[in-house]
């Protein structure tokens, strides 16, 4: 959660969404890079209270993992509903088993968890989304359990569907249901990777903020894999920051590395078999490239 406090504004709250590992420490990056270049502020950030300071205006995140939950998520019994959802087995079986089970679409009202149709308030949302292949191969490298329990193939095969289901009612739910009271972005880290300009851009307008082009070069420069990884090497990017290691913040920035890691083309397609039935129709025709150009029988299934 963003509140920006801009002058001669009030108070507003943006708040970015995401399925974990597929970009959302790079959102918070861009988007306090964007305000602090924009509104030529020099930042300092406190760790601890999640907090940037530009002077006059003040920028305060989320807690680490919140981001990670459905917007209007709101307490049930002791825990908040929107309280990390990081483990994809735990939250496919609280929210999209029983739905799937019922043979509801994923993308539907009635796959909307009651728990999170808690009233938004005036905040705008962004959600980042990934190819859920590239966000299990991540996933594994990141989260040290996983590749104490699976080898990494076995754990695409059996993860990316559920992160497929998962980040469709995610889209689903912004798309659909928060652009209907609320200002609603949504951003593809693979689109952000190739044309950062024009994505970055998209972000600063989202913000109300029009900076100029060199100052969009600076945001470019100062968020790129590089950069991140240096942020990372200082432990001055949001969360965890694990430099040098397997299970680093930022690893190899790349829209498609899962082909290379994955290595062979028959798994990967094996993968993606899988993982069709639960996209978006919209996130279909994003990531499955024959879907758009030549539709395999696979392409129209449902569960």
């Amino acid at each position: 959660m963003l509140l920006l406090l801009f002058p001669l504004a009030a108070a507003e709250t943006v708040r970015v969404f995401g399925q974990p590992k597929s970009g959302t420490t790079w959102c918070e990056v861009i988007t306090e890079t964007i305000v602090a270049e924009t509104l030529n502020r020099n930042m300092s950030r406190s760790r601890e209270t999640r907090q940037v300071n530009y002077n006059d205006v003040r920028v305060e995140f989320q807690p680490e993992g919140s981001k990670h939950g459905l917007p209007g998520g709101h307490k049930v019994g002791s825990r908040p509903f929107d309280d990390k959802i990081i483990s994809v087995e735990r939250y496919y079986d609280k929210l999209l088993r029983p739905c799937i089970e019922s043979r509801f679409p994923i993308w539907s009202s009635d796959c909307v968890p009651e728990a999170a149709m808690g009233a938004l308030g005036p905040h705008r949302y962004v959600l980042i989304v990934r190819d859920p292949r590239s966000v299990a191969v991540s996933s594994y490298h990141y989260f040290d359990d996983l590749r104490e329990r699976w080898k990494l193939g076995d754990y695409c095969l059996d993860a990316t569907p559920k992160i497929a289901a998962l980040t469709s009612l995610r889209y689903y739910w912004h798309d659909e249901l928060v652009r209907k009271t609320n200002p609603s972005l949504v951003l593809f880290y693979e689109d952000v990777l190739n044309d950062p300009v024009n994505q970055i851009y998209r972000i600063a307008t989202f913000l109300r903020l029009h900076p100029d082009m060199s100052t969009m070069l600076r945001v470019v420069d100062a968020t790129s894999a590089s950069a991140m990884r240096r942020d990372e090497a200082r432990l001055t990017l949001p969360g965890r920051n694990r430099p040098g290691k397997e299970s680093a913040k930022v690893r190899t920035a790349s829209a498609d590395a899962f082909r290379t890691e994955l290595a062979d083309p028959q798994l990967v397609d094996n993968i993606t078999r899988a993982m069709a039935p639960f996209l978006h129709p919209a996130l279909r025709a994003k990531y499955i490239a024959s879907c758009s150009v030549d539709p395999a029988p696979w392409c129209d299934a449902t569960y």
